[in-house]
């Protein structure tokens, strides 16, 4: 994604379109959402920072590690705050069409 230059915003574009992906694809094969969601989620996963942060935990600097970790998690913030707006703009969506079929 060379649009981005920052990390976390990859995290949370990548986040916004495999959750809209799973949403799409989970109503139109009628399966839970969540079985989508982990097999996408596993290479978003920070490994190479967690591994490098593990490296200066052992060697004994645990600022830099720290410092990974601080953005370890912030990746995995933008990832799961995309999940959780994507989630909730189809429920709010839902409800609104059923609403609306109701009325009729």
């Amino acid at each position: 994604m060379g649009f981005f230059d920052d990390l976390n915003v990859r995290a949370f574009v990548s986040g916004l379109v495999y959750s809209v992906l799973s949403e799409v694809f989970g109503r139109i094969l009628d399966k839970p959402v969540a079985v989508y969601y982990a097999p996408v989620l596993v290479p978003f996963v920070p490994g190479k920072l967690t591994f490098v942060m593990m490296g200066e935990f052992v060697n004994g600097d645990r600022i830099a590690a720290m410092d990974r970790l601080a953005e370890i998690l912030c990746i995995c913030g933008m990832i799961a705050l995309a999940i959780l707006l994507v989630e909730t703009a189809f429920r709010i969506f839902g409800d609104m069409k059923k609403k609306s079929l109701r009325e009729r």
